[in-house]
């Protein structure tokens, strides 16, 4: 009997001493993410009215320029402080072996998880999305080039985007389930749901140290950083009908928008 006793705590004894699993790390890239609410993540400092042949084939976006328009963009201060509702489009990677194949759902995981916030927030806008496009061609002609090379309106795989608002902010923020996030030096642990996983939670690592934010209330005249900016796409579109010929159109069309993050970052 007392040798039993012994064994049994023995037994749970190396239970009560045996480690939990480690938590699975991941890395996330948040650059050019979909801040619902706020727009995508602005990790190259793009300006208001600049300009892409986007390829919908290879999701590469090809700059042309930024629009020429002599027209200022409408300007809204925004009071007090703004955060998103969500955020889609972030890139996962270093993704354990238990967890291969799951990058998409890690990624919508880490998302819901994920905050960006600004306080001190300007947003200017373009109301008028296709005057750009249209001045565009024009210039191209001005200048003797064929803008049907670069705009590719007899082809269905090509769009053109614009960059029609952006938001300026004294003050930025993102959090991962609720902790500070924008130093990479930062791992933050957020719970998830997958389908098939047994894991309950993972710790993150912000893949690049995001900055925005001018951290002052006087610019000296100059406005604030844009922090996040939003996107006008259309067709560029011959209507078929012979007095229409030489007059590209710019029509609203189904785009895969949600390919737009990952497009951007080739860019950087």
């Amino acid at each position: 009997m007392h040798l039993f006793m012994s064994l049994l705590l023995l037994t749970l004894t190396a239970a009560c001493m045996q480690q939990p699993p480690p938590i699975p790390k991941v890395t996330a890239d948040f650059r050019y993410s979909n801040a619902t609410g706020l727009g995508l993540q602005n990790a190259g400092f793009l300006d208001l009215g600049t300009m892409y042949v986007w390829d919908l084939s290879h999701n590469v976006l090809h700059p042309i320029g930024v629009a020429d328009l002599d027209v200022a963009p409408r300007r809204n201060v925004l009071p007090g402080s703004q955060a998103s509702t969500g955020v889609q489009g972030v890139k996962v990677s270093s993704v354990p072996v238990n967890l291969s194949g799951k990058n998409g759902l890690l990624a919508i995981e880490i998302g819901k998880k994920t905050k960006f916030s600004v306080e001190g927030a300007i947003r200017e806008e373009y109301r008028n999305v296709t005057a750009p496009f249209k001045q565009y061609v024009r210039n191209e002609v001005r200048d003797g080039n064929n803008p049907d090379s670069t705009l590719h309106p007899r082809n269905d795989n090509f769009r053109i985007v614009m960059i029609r608002s952006v938001l300026r902010a004294q003050k930025f923020e993102m959090s991962v389930g609720g902790t500070s996030a924008s130093d990479p030096n930062t791992v933050a642990q957020v719970s998830i749901a997958i389908p098939g996983v047994e894991i309950a939670s993972i710790r993150v690592r912000a893949g690049h140290k995001l900055t925005c934010g001018s951290g002052t209330v006087s610019y000296n005249g100059e406005l604030p950083p844009a922090c996040f900016f939003n996107v006008v796409v259309r067709d560029p579109h011959y209507t078929g009908k012979e007095e229409d010929e030489t007059r590209m159109q710019f029509l609203t069309k189904h785009s895969p928008l949600e390919k737009l993050p990952a497009a951007f970052r080739k860019l950087l």
